[in-house]
């Protein structure tokens, strides 16, 4: 048996407040539950399924109100367009001073894939509007095309030693000559988007022109910052992925000046577990590197946005996913991006819209 709605609560908790004043004004209260990094996150909704949503009214002014609520959900197609569902409207009184929970049942569209789907929502009083706001969600289907990632936390302290922590499953390290890489038939680490040759995705604009690699050594190091890569993994190389700078020309100026190339990474997974997907980084010269991390779907929807911490004494930054995921390292300094080695492991699947957990 999957596990009931009711005890998922992204859907089961209170999405908004609306407070509608004495001049029918209205302010809106997140009760989002991403206390660590509020706008890092997507919110996700099973596809195909029943769904309640929930928000409050709250009258704080002294008048008797009578207000018609409005949902329209709208879905994103494949095709760039966008489909409008069937509206749902309410109409609720609401004494002075008084609050209702409002409750709304969804029928979620079945999808083939990950899609985006948005609610706007909407109250009047007569014809005033008194609030608007959109929730935006990604609908996950069942099966090996839906994907999630939850963020799962820092690993500052294994430092360079992966050996018996991380990839069990998977692992793809940055050695002098290519790469160092294990694989398995259902699950696969590489560079690039996976997706380049579609058309039909924005993940086709993302494909690294300059693929490089970062060498801060030319021989090994005892330095317990850099991870095992080189002769049977029992040396250390300082060395990172990374990407080339582009040359510009700005016509106004007359000008010519560089910018940096993202680094693009993928998991791609089709035994429909979940898997710890973890990126290892390493400031190795303590040079104060920037970097933020996006973590995308296929389609190119984006799950998960957040800055590297500092990274001088190397980290691991930790999402248990199910799916497939290309991971996006964008520098916010004039240095090039650097990922030192990516792992896949097993992970526990609490948390996730079909997990049997």
């Amino acid at each position: 048996m999957f596990r009931g709605l009711k005890s998922l609560p992204t859907f089961a908790a209170v999405t908004a407040c609306v407070l509608i004043g004495g001049s029918c004004r209205a302010s809106v209260i997140s009760l989002n539950d991403n206390a660590f990094n509020p706008r890092a996150t997507c919110q996700y909704m099973p596809a195909g399924l029943k769904v309640n949503r929930k928000f409050l009214l709250v009258n704080n002014s002294s008048q008797r109100r009578l207000l018609r609520v409005t949902i329209d959900p709208r879905l994103s197609t494949a095709q760039g367009t966008v489909k409008k569902l069937t509206t749902i409207e309410l109409a609720r009184v609401l004494e002075p001073h008084k609050a209702e929970q409002v409750s709304v049942l969804l029928d979620t569209p079945a999808v083939p894939h990950n899609s985006y789907y948005s609610l706007i929502l909407s109250v009047h009083q007569g014809k005033t509007l008194c609030w608007l706001h959109t929730e935006s969600f990604i609908l996950v289907p069942q099966g090996v095309e839906g994907t999630e990632a939850h963020f799962a936390g820092i690993d500052p302290s294994t430092s360079g030693n992966w050996l018996h922590h991380y990839g069990t499953q998977a692992f793809y390290l940055s050695v002098q000559n290519g790469t160092a890489s294990m694989n398995q038939a259902m699950v696969t680490l590489g560079r690039g988007s996976g997706r380049e040759q579609y058309n039909d995705t924005p993940l086709g604009n993302l494909q690294e022109v300059q693929i490089a690699q970062k060498f801060w050594a030319d021989k090994p190091v005892q330095d317990t910052r850099v991870p095992y890569s080189a002769a049977g993994f029992t040396k250390r190389i300082a060395v990172a992925f990374s990407t080339q700078k582009l040359p510009e020309y700005n016509n106004l100026t007359h000008k010519s000046f560089t910018f940096n190339v993202p680094l693009v990474l993928r998991a791609f997974t089709t035994d429909n577990a979940v898997h710890m997907f973890s990126l290892y980084f390493l400031d190795f010269k303590r040079e104060n590197l920037k970097q933020r991390l996006d973590l995308y779907d296929k389609q190119g929807q984006l799950l998960d946005s957040r800055q590297i911490p500092p990274f001088g004494d190397g980290l691991y930054m930790r999402y248990r996913i199910k799916g497939s995921v290309v991971a996006v390292i964008t520098p916010e300094t004039k240095h090039s991006p650097v990922c030192s080695g990516m792992f896949l492991d097993p992970a526990p699947s609490h948390g996730f819209l079909w997990s049997k957990e």
